[in-house]
């Protein structure tokens, strides 16, 4: 019945991907490009896509203003061309979880289901279980869930995520975000001055202020550091406190602040780091832990969302609770100051990533859900 009015004249499915894709560049829509362009993924099926294209930059994901208005009119209107063009079997939909942006998306979804399409949602953050303590959220919830597939980033963030909404086992899944492997070998060398590598978008929420605070506690206690802080920019008024807090704080000979880069070229300062800290505030799996993985890194992170299913505590980084300055602190100072257990947490850091979180890993486990949904 599902395949009925389907494709089959070409005996491939039709897939509509309703995607996030760059610009702006940041973790989901780079995944999502990745997966849009993957032959591996979609060499069975007739695909399309519709963008969800509602800013040009960072710095206005979290605005209101008119253009976005005209952005979601557009979204709307080609959404119901392909639905009636394209007619697809399978609708696959990077939804946000919690939020207005939420609220937005059920507009599509609603699209969606009068359309009758069979859709199958990854969700790409959390929050879920506080979203829905509100009766209204979780009868929205539990709508949007009906007949519906969904796939997590993880198998405890899809667990705790769902455990109060009525969707069945048999409907969801996990897959493992994954990066390239570039097939390096990591050098672990005994340098003076350590060099410590952020990279993020200059979000407060990404724990900048955070490092920064944790950064002026350790030059008090005397250690030499070199911080390469990589960033798009998250609006003029954030970019300005970080720079006038690195020179409260006698930082600036410490920092080397750089912009956003997002080409081939960020692999040199993985390259070139020793430890990757990332005391982020809210992330579900960030790809940047992957990277920092690839290249053999300990980590410094946080113990929220996937997180502590990417990093294993004292064994391949270290885990603090969001905001701990304290503990961040000791933390950075154990690496620091300690050559062999930076090398050791490296080498189990790149060992994880190879067994579980490189590209291929990801794109033949997402086929693999994909073919168990259209059946």
């Amino acid at each position: 019945m599902f395949l009925k009015y389907s494709g089959l004249q070409s005996g491939k499915v039709n897939i509509l991907y309703l995607i996030q894709v760059p610009p702006p560049l940041h973790g989901v829509s780079k995944l999502n490009d990745f997966i849009y362009k993957s032959e591996q993924i979609n060499k069975a099926y007739n695909k399309q896509k519709v963008e969800l294209k509602f800013s040009d930059n960072l710095s206005e994901l979290s605005n209101f203003s008119f253009k976005k208005i005209l952005f979601f009119v557009r979204v709307i209107k080609n959404l119901i061309f392909k639905l009636i063009s394209h007619k697809p079997d399978l609708v696959y939909f990077t939804i946000v979880p919690t939020g207005v942006s939420f609220y937005r998306d059920l507009v599509f979804v609603f699209i969606l289901k009068f359309f009758r399409k069979k859709i199958v949602y990854h969700f790409h953050g959390q929050g879920v279980p506080q979203f829905v303590t509100s009766r209204l959220n979780t009868v929205l919830y539990n709508w949007l869930l009906k007949k519906a597939y969904v796939i997590h980033l993880s198998k405890g963030l899809l667990e705790k995520e769902f455990e109060s909404l009525k969707i069945k086992k048999s409907k969801s899944y996990f897959v493992n975000n994954g990066v390239d492997d570039l097939n390096i070998s990591p050098v672990y060398s005994k340098e003076k001055v350590c060099n410590i590598l952020f990279f993020s978008n200059k979000f407060p929420s990404k724990g900048v202020f955070i490092l920064l605070d944790v950064l002026a506690k350790i030059k008090k206690e005397g250690l030499d550091f070199k911080l390469i802080f990589i960033g798009g920019s998250a609006g003029q008024d954030v970019d300005d406190d970080i720079k006038a807090k690195i020179i409260n704080e006698n930082l600036d000979s410490n920092i080397n602040l750089l912009g956003g880069i997002y080409t081939d070229e960020k692999y040199a300062y993985f390259e070139n780091a020793d430890i990757f800290i990332h005391p982020t505030l809210n992330d579900a799996l960030p790809l940047v832990l992957l990277d920092a993985m690839q290249f053999g890194l300990p980590i410094i992170s946080s113990k929220i969302g996937a997180i502590p299913e990417i990093i294993e505590d004292e064994k391949n980084g270290f885990l603090t609770e969001p905001g701990d300055i304290d503990k961040i602190t000791s933390d950075l100072i154990k690496l620091l100051t300690d050559d062999g257990m930076r090398k050791e947490m490296g080498i189990h850091s790149r060992k994880r990533f190879l067994e579980n979180y490189t590209i291929g890993c990801f794109e033949k486990e997402l086929k693999s859900v994909f073919t168990k949904i259209i059946k």
